[in-house]
């Protein structure tokens, strides 16, 4: 016969047994235990500047590759390397506004000048990777030294971009607008599709636009290509670089 007292006993073992269940550990297994993971900033800042980023132009410091690191660029359809020669960068002079002295952050092994207004900077290696990460934070008017097969070629700033011929130029200046751009010069005659060159910062950010103008507005880009420089004199360069070389082996 049930007594009142085991129908107490009986309440108290449940409501203790329903406490120890609901303490117990999920298993790690469980799917609900496993939750969506929310982008971190640096992932959100890289998904709304496109395809190619700052990030992904400038490799990590601590890169043991970081001398050898390539780019590219966009001729037409057709995708150009670009090689870093290790150590060099060019500074554009004169520029108005721009101090022509290299700013004391960067330590200097040798410095020459240039035909045409340039003096080309050999930098100490961890001098060079703290300017490739911070470009013209650290040297206005300043760009990494490449090579594209047997040409020097530097960075002043700025980007040559060809628009479709439907585009207008009201949509341009639209999309410079997104980028806090400026329209500096038309390069194409009446009647023809628009040719403009852009300004933009010197150096790598200046690759990094013109990649980003055909890689994600090609419904009215036609094409983008950096504003490149090219020394008037390649010997100059031809010289520097063997030795620049030599040094990082």
């Amino acid at each position: 016969m049930v007594t009142k007292n085991s129908i107490i006993f009986l309440f108290i073992l449940s409501f203790l047994g329903q406490g120890l269940y609901a303490q117990s550990p999920v298993s790690a297994e469980t799917p609900s235990q496993i939750l969506p993971q929310t982008p971190s900033q640096s992932q959100l800042q890289s998904s709304t500047t496109g395809g190619s980023s700052a990030t992904s132009l400038t490799p990590s410091s601590n890169a043991t590759s970081q001398n050898s690191a390539k780019y590219h660029w966009y001729d037409g359809e057709n995708k150009m390397s670009l090689e870093l020669v290790p150590n060099q960068v060019i500074h554009f002079l004169p520029v108005t506004g721009v101090n022509a002295a290299t700013p004391k952050a960067l330590k200097l092994q040798s410095s020459k000048p240039l035909k045409g207004g340039a003096k080309l900077l050999h930098l100490t290696k961890e001098s060079y990777l703290k300017y490739l990460e911070q470009g013209e934070g650290l040297l206005k008017a300043g760009s990494p030294l490449f090579k594209e097969g047997g040409q020097f070629k530097a960075l002043p700033g700025g980007i040559i971009v060809s628009f479709k011929p439907e585009v207008s130029e009201s949509e341009i200046q639209s999309l410079c607008e997104i980028y806090k751009l400026k329209l500096k010069k038309k390069l194409s005659p009446e009647g023809v599709a628009e040719v403009w060159l852009i300004e933009t910062p010197s150096g790598l950010e200046s690759l990094r636009l013109s990649n980003d103008f055909i890689e994600n507005h090609s419904n009215i880009v036609a094409n983008s290509r950096p504003n490149f420089w090219q020394p008037i004199n390649t010997r100059e360069l031809k010289a520097t670089d063997t030795r620049g070389l030599k040094r990082m082996k």
